[in-house]
């Protein structure tokens, strides 16, 4: 098969634009079919790249909905809309699905002939199934069947070490060894013998990048003395790793070669296979999320099933959150900080033993599911190592974590992430560096504060406090009269913290007691003046809102 990429790379194809969903361009086209009709779902296996004019795309939104899910259920590699005469452009719901699921929208003139796109795809991924035919053919029967069979690295270079009598070893693009086998009789170290061949290596890439040549995707002789070869596996015309021969001795015969050549060609197709897969697991987690947030009364029916299919482990706690940022910002501006903060978030929940689950974009929120085993205070550890993590990445954004409470049952995380979103508006004014925020630390403001809109969160507010407090030239009693709550009224601790005499405090005191009508020394002034400053967030932002 081909991927949509190297498709995009036929000199037939160069006239068509990607649209959106560029993080699927390697999947796998395992045919292309030009369709006019609104029902093509049923004639689909999986893997096709479809072509439409857009002649019988559908106008109701309902009908678009159900089209674009029966190609998400087929799993398609893409869809390509000629522009010019019954489409003006994509249509924007195949946008915005392509996007989501990651499956590349793509847009070529109207003038452009199907037929000789259909053409050019389906004569390269003929010719590739015929040389891997060819190369299988020239393979010893069993070992070509065994090969065949194996869907894991470690297997193909167990095969080829058995078979060659000699090393052999899978590098990633940064030459790490991913893999490695080396028969039994063999004493070897490895990384001595590799530390001075990849130098060779990478220099012989880089010539041909310098000179414009193509790489070579068959046997390359690394070190004729030793007898080492490699053998670059290229995907999309990026170096993905290499398949190492090390040193055996002698040359290889010409039976041997096309062995290593079909086997990098199975692990390409591994490694494709692996993102595909990934994919598919990111549409799960988004329908996971989708009941999450969406229809949450259908949730707990759901969590199981979704949960079963994407392997989580079965932690005995369960929570749900979400990863804000400030108030001014409606998170990361570019794409760029947006992947590096879900690389963290993945990188942490793959680091941290006791923890599974996703960090995904859903809806432009970043949402958080976890299941865990152990200890809370532990768990809450590592989640502030977590926001310690992402503040170091995304410094600009200043990302918080807000998490619901933990659940014994995956059926609860509805609840959980309930909490989590009622937390938002109560911490949104907090200060981002004491992050994070857990609903179980805010009962007490969620069970007062957690029901009320943002409208009657200012009305509340603005009772308790008079409006002259509230105005530009009562800014500065409200800054004291917080500094004050905060420092449980400790006037001497409140004069050093806000750099003042003692005298300026006094009478600042006295004319916020004027404007209130009460005396700070009361206890129900200072109960009222909390409810007033915990609903400030929320008051906050309903003035944003109302501004936007």
């Amino acid at each position: 098969m081909i991927t949509v990429k190297e498709a995009l790379q036929l000199p037939q194809l160069s006239s068509i634009t990607v649209r959106s969903g560029h993080k699927g361009l390697y999947r796998r086209v395992r045919w292309s079919h030009a369709f006019e009709y609104d029902d093509v779902q049923h004639f689909l296996e999986g893997g096709e790249l479809l072509l439409t004019s857009g002649q019988s795309w559908p106008k109701e939104k309902e009908l678009e909905d159900k089209l674009l899910e029966g190609y998400l259920r087929y799993q398609i590699s893409g869809i390509l809309f000629a522009t010019g005469r019954y489409l003006t452009e994509c249509p924007p719901a195949a946008l915005e699905f392509g996007e989501k699921y990651a499956i590349p929208v793509l847009e070529a003139p109207y003038h452009v002939p199907f037929v000789k796109i259909t053409h050019a795809i389906h004569i390269e991924i003929m010719n590739r199934k015929i040389r891997k035919r060819e190369l299988a053919a020239q393979l010893p029967i069993k070992l070509a069947k065994e090969l065949g069979e194996t869907t894991s690295r470690i297997k193909v270079c167990e095969l080829l070490s058995e078979h060659l009598k000699c090393p052999v070893v899978i590098t990633d693009s940064e030459n790490k060894v991913l893999e490695q086998a080396v028969p039994n009789e063999t004493s070897i170290n490895l990384s001595k013998v590799l530390s001075p061949l990849i130098p060779i290596f990478q220099k012989g890439l880089s010539d041909c990048l310098l000179d414009d040549r193509p790489i070579e995707t068959q046997v390359q002789v690394i070190s004729e003395q030793t007898k080492t070869f490699v053998v670059p596996l290229q995907i999309e015309g990026d170096i993905w790793g290499a398949l190492w021969i090390l040193p055996s001795g002698k040359d290889l015969t010409e039976e041997q070669v096309p062995i290593l050549e079909f086997a990098a060609a199975l692990l390409i197709d591994q490694v494709l296979h692996n993102k595909e897969t990934e994919l598919k697991n990111r549409q799960l987690r988004l329908e996971l999320l989708e009941f999450l947030i969406e229809n949450p009364q259908e949730a707990p029916a759901i969590m199981e099933e979704k949960v079963q299919e994407l392997g989580f482990l079965r932690g005995t706690n369960w929570l749900a959150g979400l990863i804000l940022f400030d108030e001014n910002k409606h998170g990361p501006q570019e794409r760029e900080e947006m992947d590096k903060l879900l690389d963290e978030c993945e990188q942490w929940i793959e680091d941290t033993a006791e923890v599974d689950g996703l960090c995904e974009i859903y809806e432009n929120q970043f949402v958080l599911i976890l299941s865990f085993s152990g200890d809370q205070i532990r768990i809450e550890g590592e989640l502030k190592r977590l926001q310690n993590n992402i503040n170091k990445s995304c410094p600009k954004s200043t990302p918080v974590l807000i998490l619901g409470e933990t659940k014994p049952r995956v059926s609860s995380l509805a609840e959980s992430y309930r909490e989590a979103k009622a937390l938002v508006p109560i911490v949104l004014y907090k200060s981002q560096t004491e992050g994070p925020y857990f609903a179980g630390r805010f009962r007490r403001e969620l069970l007062i504060y957690g029901g009320l809109s943002l409208d009657k969160a200012e009305q509340l507010r603005n009772l308790i406090l008079p409006k002259e407090l509230l105005t530009e030239r009562g800014f500065i009693f409200y800054e004291t009269l917080k500094c004050l709550a905060s420092l449980e009224y400790n006037r001497e601790s409140a004069a050093k913290a806000m750099h003042i005499h003692r005298n300026t405090l006094r009478y600042r005191i006295e004319r916020i007691e004027e404007l209130i009508g009460d005396s700070l020394s009361s206890t129900s002034c200072q109960f009222w003046i909390k409810v007033a400053l915990d609903l400030e967030s929320l008051s906050n932002q309903a003035v944003v809102n109302d501004r936007k």
